[in-house]
């Protein structure tokens, strides 16, 4: 079975290697092991990864842990696109029981573990990525690992972020991220809210210090910033998508809450090195 050295990779005194490899373009190594750690998160398409127990489908927005001892092998189906982290093995050992993850991710004994991440989880762990995509430090390497704890530990809700918010209101918020308001806009948002809509209005002011529509237009935004991170659209199937009317309107509003243009967004994530 073939084994990867960090050498193959990465020079002597470098401890981070990050990648967003697209196997449409290339193929994947055979069945094989490594001497560093490495986590991969699937943005689009489809494939399957291999290992000695079998082979398993891999999941868009899924997570998956991969230590030295583990054999496994990728295949890629329908241009299969995953961001690809790598450590180095002393740097990780020596960083790991601070990092505190509070599940089974890269434990010893363990297979291959996996976590499913939500769309804002997406969104950060891409940004995290992205922010020391060009450097290969100790440190570098270090950090990364403790913020990727940090997002995986911080599953809020919205009752627990804000514990005096109605039960109603956090069940309905969470319905409404998962379903079509974000298409059809408020008229779907208050039928799920469940209340009148001056009462609707009233709560998203008292507990979240916003409007219904600013609300929904940061949701928008935070799914257009999903699909520019994950995905190769057109920014106006982008827009369409998150329910903006018009290409101009999506502009506005992206700029507005994100300081920069959809496509500077976009590339900035592209930078990230292949």
């Amino acid at each position: 079975m073939k084994k990867i050295l960090w050498h193959h990779i990465c020079r002597a005194n470098e401890c981070l290697h990050i990648a967003t490899i697209e196997l449409k373009r290339m193929h994947s190594p055979a069945m094989h092991q490594h001497d560093f750690y490495e986590c991969f998160l699937v943005l689009e398409g489809n494939g399957q990864q291999h290992t000695p127990c079998g082979s398993e489908d891999l999941q868009p927005h899924v997570l998956y842990f991969v230590r030295p001892e583990h054999s496994h092998a990728i295949d890629g189906h329908n241009n299969l696109v995953f961001l690809n982290i790598a450590i180095e093995r002393n740097t990780f050992e020596a960083t790991f029981d601070l990092a505190n993850f509070k599940h089974n991710h890269w434990l010893t004994g363990t297979p291959i573990q996996i976590e499913s991440l939500n769309q804002q989880q997406v969104i950060e762990f891409q940004q995290l990525a992205s922010s020391v995509a060009n450097q290969r430090g100790r440190s570098d390497a270090a950090w990364l690992l403790l913020s990727i704890s940090r997002l995986l530990n911080s599953r809020h809700t919205y009752s627990d972020e804000r514990p005096d918010m109605p039960d109603w209101m956090a069940k309905g918020l969470s319905k409404a991220i998962d379903s079509e308001v974000l298409t059809k806009g408020l008229p779907l948002l208050n039928q799920i809210m469940g209340r009148s809509r001056e009462h609707v209005a009233r709560s998203f002011q008292n507990h979240l210090g916003m409007t219904p529509t600013e609300w929904l237009i940061k949701e928008r935004i935070q799914r257009a910033c999903l699909l520019l991170s994950t995905t190769r659209l057109p920014l106006i199937e982008i827009a369409l998508d998150c329910g903006f009317e018009s290409s101009s309107y999506f502009h506005k509003c992206f700029r507005q809450y994100m300081h920069t243009t959809p496509r500077r967004y976009r590339s900035n994530l592209m930078r990230i090195q292949n």
